[in-house]
């Protein structure tokens, strides 16, 4: 499923998380684990990387919205890289889109400036 790749250590390289192809109750609670993972890694950036992502189940948004709002609060930037149609229109229905910037592509992200 997924992994967290820090690059480097400390705040010169974004932490990356690797999303599974569907997010669904089975794996969310590890979903949850390498997401925290990834926030307590001394990255200033977490980018949850959805380019092999094609379904997220309601629950999987939430988790994505908590690890947001964790973010926010240990003042990390949040990215997620999505590129299906299919998981963009669910997150922009459930009023998600605006939360943290959404690339098209991993290599978007990383190469994206800071938000703050």
């Amino acid at each position: 499923m997924a992994d967290t790749q820090v690059a480097t250590t400390g705040e010169d390289r974004p932490a990356v998380t690797t999303l599974p192809a569907e997010i669904e109750v089975s794996n969310v609670l590890r979903l949850c684990e390498e997401l925290s993972s990834a926030l307590s890694s001394g990255a200033t950036v977490v980018i949850a990387d959805g380019t092999d992502t094609t379904f997220c189940h309601s629950i999987g948004a939430r988790i994505l919205v908590l690890a947001c709002e964790q973010a926010a609060w240990e003042s990390i930037e949040f990215r997620l890289v999505v590129r299906s149609h299919a998981v963009r229109a669910a997150l922009i229905l459930a009023g998600l889109d605006g939360l943290w910037p959404v690339y098209p592509s991993l290599d978007a992200a990383m190469a994206a400036d800071p938000a703050w």
